[in-house]
């Protein structure tokens, strides 16, 4: 879901965090802290699972963080395919 009113950022690499404008960064990577923390929880319950169902966990990745500066400091992870 795109946010037409405020600027978003994926960031794949850590050279995209320069295209966050410099008065923005820490907000950014105060987000970014959560995020990585909050996926975390959900890679090792994902983990579990497949261990559970003997599944393959090659494929429970973390693609990409994209930051909303909205200001509203929310995290949301979606989970997808990997060919979705």
């Amino acid at each position: 879901m795109q946010d037409q009113q405020h600027p978003q950022y994926t960031i794949q690499t850590v050279g995209d965090f320069l295209k966050v404008p410099e008065d923005r960064l820490a907000a950014c990577l105060e987000e970014f802290k959560t995020f990585l923390e909050q996926s975390r929880a959900f890679m090792e319950m994902a983990n579990t699972l497949a261990d559970i169902l003997e599944a393959d966990k090659s494929q429970n990745a973390v693609q990409a963080y994209v930051w909303i500066d909205d200001g509203e400091k929310n995290v949301t992870i979606r989970i997808s395919p990997n060919d979705a």
